[in-house]
């Protein structure tokens, strides 16, 4: 029904909510073009249409192709159709067609076989129960997750049992939006958080027994203590064997760089 979907996209826009639908036709297709939709999701069941793919690509439109019950081979020969018509935004969604989906059918890893072998984002559409899979697929890489959702699980239709529902749909948010903070930064160093900790844990070099002025510094004579940020690290281990010391030092004294005569 037209008017649904004008008033469904009128709400949306008043909530700042991205309006999004799937077009089974070229009739529900145009409509969806003609208001200007961000992009149109096409089902699992329509991957291996190509005749609609064409029309769909035709219209310019960005795409999200679902791709459950398809094989690899078709999923390629999707993707060309989609972008030979004109399409040159496209997602496709890793997907199993199955209501729910059992957990041994998800197969996250599909995901990183369709980002080598095509050159574009990879989402999830997720039929799993609950909160189920989508963080992890987000963990994964995951641009995007299509989730189902009903007001009433227990309502009649063929996707209400498969479907969450609103307090779960804030949970998987949570959720997602947790191991966004969890992924964090590709680089790897010294957290600002970690600061601290490496000054109390990290290990210096401490004498082990008493040392003279003039004797050399061997593995034997010292020992790799928590002094709580003090002496020589005992990563400039390397850097000191060998050397003599020019103080007197005790057994368990922290040996810092004066002690082999160097400034502070």
């Amino acid at each position: 029904d037209e008017g649904f979907h004008a008033l469904m996209m009128e709400m949306c826009a008043e909530r700042h909510v991205t309006y999004l639908s799937t077009p089974y036709d070229v009739a529900s297709l145009d409509f969806l073009v003609d208001n200007e939709v961000a992009a149109v999701k096409i089902a699992s069941t329509d991957a291996n249409n190509l005749w609609f793919l064409e029309q769909v690509a035709a219209r310019q439109v960005p795409v999200l192709l679902s791709t459950g019950m398809t094989t690899l081979a078709e999923i390629d020969q999707a993707y060309r159709t989609l972008l030979e018509g004109g399409c040159d935004q496209l997602m496709l969604l890793q997907c199993t067609s199955s209501y729910p989906t059992e957990a041994t059918d998800v197969h996250l890893r599909a995901m990183t076989t369709l980002a080598a072998k095509f050159p574009v984002p990879v989402g999830f559409s997720d039929h799993t129960p609950s909160v189920g899979a989508s963080p992890y697929a987000v963990a994964r890489g995951a641009c995007l997750v299509e989730k189902h959702v009903t007001i009433d699980r227990s309502l009649e239709g063929p996707d209400h049992a498969a479907s969450i529902e609103p307090n779960e749909l804030a949970a998987l948010i949570d959720e997602i939006r947790r191991v966004e903070q969890y992924l964090g930064s590709p680089n790897v160093g010294l957290t600002v958080a970690e600061e601290e900790t490496r000054r109390a844990l990290q290990r210096h070099v401490v004498a082990c027994r008493s040392l003279r002025p003039g004797d050399t510094l061997l593995a034997e004579a010292v020992a790799m203590k928590r002094t709580g940020g003090s002496g020589i690290r005992a990563a400039s281990w390397n850097e000191v064997r060998g050397r003599q010391v020019t103080t007197a030092l005790q057994a368990g004294d922290i040996i810092e760089w004066h002690h082999l005569g160097e400034s502070p």
